[in-house]
């Protein structure tokens, strides 16, 4: 399976992923508390993980301590920490704000952990390609919006520094969470399948302890209609499920910090679904996202060349 694109393509199938997951997401949103909806995406995409490897091939998950070990932490600080560190960005600074900085930064985190823990290198071509695709992203993002579209909710905000350093908060433990899973898919045999299961477990440990600590009941009333069910369920399959192996598959194939670079990149994919349901783009987000993509293909280049 391993051809010059094997990572990189992963990477952008995880990033269409979460974008079509985002917009099912957002709908549900609406009815279930943030923690919770993480919460049940772990769960029902770990269920049928665990369904289908152990169907299938449960050798798989006799990769040994040292992976599992290395993925579960993986897990808890990259989705437990950092997707709940997430959610608290974005009640304070609003949608666009809080991805602008978790999706930029975490690929510069990650180079930095990339280079003190995995040794990992990038070539000049590679920075350049990097630095033209997440600045694309940022002209995307960084787009003024009305008032109205910039709240995530009606609850009154903290300060804007706590906002700041929750989406900070986040970006680190994706970054961090990503070197992990590329430690153990790089130095242990573990496929895809079975780290994206470990890294989940890692994950719903954490949402469990913040669930149980901070009162929430695990099925409010709002939950129990059928509608909100068939949202979180399309939304975990297609993203939770399938962009979480789509992940896992292109850190196993290239360095952490080009994977987090491309699967930023899905704020692009909502661009096109955006236009598709009738909603206006304008000509700086096309022209954002096409820089974006120059960006891109200087990556799918190094990779050809490599």
């Amino acid at each position: 399976m391993n051809f010059p694109w094997t990572g990189e393509l992963a990477a952008l199938g995880a990033a269409l992923c979460w974008a079509i997951a985002a917009v099912l997401f957002r709908q549900a949103g609406a009815n279930v508390p943030p923690v919770l909806l993480n919460f049940y995406k772990g769960l029902v995409a770990g269920t049928v993980l665990a369904i289908g490897i152990l169907v299938t091939e449960p050798s798989q998950l006799g990769c040994g301590y040292p992976a599992w070990t290395t993925l579960l932490l993986s897990g808890a600080i990259g989705i437990g920490i950092g997707d709940t560190a997430f959610f608290a960005a974005l009640n304070r600074l609003g949608e666009r704000k809080s991805v602008l900085i978790a999706e930029t930064l975490a690929p510069l985190f990650a180079v930095a952990f990339g280079l003190s823990m995995l040794q990992e290198s990038l070539s000049w071509t590679t920075c350049a390609g990097m630095l033209v695709t997440l600045s694309g992203v940022a002209w995307v993002l960084a787009e003024r919006v009305p008032k109205q579209q910039e709240s995530t909710d009606g609850a009154q905000p903290p300060p804007r520094f706590s906002g700041l350093g929750w989406a900070i908060l986040s970006a680190g433990c994706q970054a961090f969470g990503a070197i992990l899973s590329r430690s153990a898919l790089t130095q242990h045999e573990v496929s895809p399948w079975a780290s994206s299961l470990i890294r989940l477990g890692g994950g719903l440990l954490v949402l469990l302890l913040w669930i149980s600590t901070r009162g929430y009941g695990f099925l409010p009333g709002r939950v129990q209609q059928t509608g909100v069910w068939r949202t979180v369920l399309a939304a975990t399959l297609i993203g939770t499920l399938l962009g979480i192996v789509l992940q896992q598959t292109a850190l196993q194939y290239t360095p952490a910090a080009i994977a987090q670079t491309l699967i930023a990149t899905s704020v692009l994919f909502v661009i096109p679904l955006a236009y598709l349901q009738g909603n206006p783009v304008t000509g700086r987000t096309w022209l954002g996202a096409a820089w974006a993509l120059v960006g891109v293909a200087i990556l799918l280049s190094r990779s050809s060349a490599g």
